[in-house]
Formats: structure tokens, sequence, C-alpha cells
């Protein structure tokens, strides 16, 4: 860890450090060796001192923290919440090899195959997609609405879609007090038409 000012605060040997990230008082570091056959999340306090550790028998590729909680998925079988402490605050089970996580007030979103889906604070899948395309990345805006991002990076079919989705209810795109007109056949107006058509029909045939 070094200062603002470039001076080492403390130095420690882990070994294969993929990602650091920093959580209020906590420096959180993701472990993953070449072999990728495991991964560990390390949490020290400001002063080097191993708070805790979480250990996966297999590739941790995604971790997200919103300053709350830490959410990790991977090649394991699941996505995981963790709280700063290091407690499991619910993990689900994945059906395939994850992408990209996202976290925000206990939410989880986590991508995988060409699927997407939305983990709510008490651990139950609210929300899940499945796209024309791979799920890459996920993430979370700052208003409380969260994105998805799907496409292909084949030579031949190079592709990109970015959706944003809302955590409440849709809201209605008009007020209940707006007229709205729907598109298509409208009866009088085809009534009128027919009635011009023959009007004018007997006068050609009066010229004549």
């Amino acid at each position: 860890m070094i200062s603002s000012s470039g001076q080492p605060l403390w130095r420690t040997n882990l070994g294969p450090v993929r990602k650091v990230l920093v959580v209020q008082n906590e420096i959180v570091a993701l472990l993953v060796p070449q072999s990728e056959l495991w991964s560990e999340l390390v949490a020290f306090d400001e002063n080097g001192k191993v708070l805790w550790k979480k250990k996966f028998s297999g590739y941790a590729r995604a971790v997200d923290t919103d300053g709350k909680g830490i959410a990790v998925a991977g090649n394991f079988g699941n996505v995981t919440l963790f709280a700063l402490d290091g407690r499991a605050i619910y993990s689900v089970p994945l059906i395939g090899y994850a992408y990209d996580v996202g976290t925000r007030d206990n939410y989880t979103l986590v991508s995988y195959g060409k699927t997407a889906e939305l983990v709510a604070p008490n651990g139950t899948v609210v929300w899940f997609q499945r796209f024309n395309g791979t799920a890459y990345h996920v993430a979370f805006s700052p208003k409380g609405y969260f994105l998805t991002e799907y496409g292909s990076h084949d030579v031949q079919n190079c592709y990109s879609v970015i959706e944003a989705w809302s955590l409440g209810e849709a809201q209605p795109t008009v007020t209940p007090t707006e007229k709205t007109e729907e598109i298509g056949f409208n009866p009088y107006v085809g009534l009128s038409l027919l009635l011009t058509i023959l009007l004018l029909g007997v006068l050609l045939w009066r010229k004549r």
C-alpha cells in the first residue's frame, strides 16, 4: 500500500493479484494463479492486517463492490455477495460461466453465456433475460438503473448492444390525461374514401 505522497505504508507478498478493491477502510485483493484452478479474496485493514479470506474452487473472473458489499462470480457455479466482514449474504447457483458482475444496495447483477439476471437482497432472482448474443458486461448506474451489454466479437459478425433497465416497476410512457391514438385502420376514414371514389366515378361516367 502506498500513501498519496508515494511512500510505501506496508507491503505483503500475495502472489498473482488480478484485481484490488478499496472498500471503506478495507483493501480487498483478488488472487488468481496462472492455472486459474482456484481464486481467493483477501481483505486487509489500513495497516496491512489480514481481516478475512475466501477461497473459491475455480476462476473468479468478476468482482465488484458498491462500498457496502462485494459480489464475486466466475466458473465455480454461483454468484456470491459478501458483507464487508467476509460473511456471505447469499450465494445463488449459476448455470454457466460468469462474465461480469455488479452490485448495488445488496442487489447483484450477473451475466453468463447469453443470459443476465438480477438477484434481490433476499437472494431470489427477480429478473432474468436471455439475449441474442453473449452477455459480456453488466453494471449499475448511480441513479438506480442497471445496464447490460451483449453482442459478438466474431470478425465477420462483430457488434455490441447496450440496454438500460429500471430496478423498479416500468413507468407508463404517457399520463392518463393525455390522449393517445393507435395506428391502424379507421372505419370512418375508409368509408369517406370509398364514397369519394364512388362520387368521382359517377362524375366521370356522366361526362361521357
